[in-house]
């Protein structure tokens, strides 16, 4: 199962996560899903409890949210990282 990266179109944090991932080599293990807002059904709540995004849900289930710690998170991922 990849990563999950819940985001929205418009959002501006979220489109940062996907440069990061992108540059980083990263982007092909990340399943990018769009938030529904409306539906409430969407499994945000479950992922974040504070329904944010962007949302990073990790192979384990677990979740990072705030694009800062999210980024974080992909860089000690890449072979290509800060070093």
């Amino acid at each position: 199962m990849p990563m999950i990266l819940r985001s929205a179109v418009a959002s501006p944090f979220s489109r940062k996560v996907k440069i990061a991932a992108y540059m980083l080599g990263l982007d092909k293990q990340i399943d990018v899903q769009a938030l529904n807002s409306a539906d409430p059904n969407d499994q945000i709540q479950k992922q974040n409890p504070l329904a944010k995004i962007p949302t990073l849900v990790l192979e384990n289930g677990k979740s990072i949210h705030d694009s800062r710690v999210i980024m974080e998170y992909l860089d000690t991922l890449a072979e290509i990282g800060r070093a």
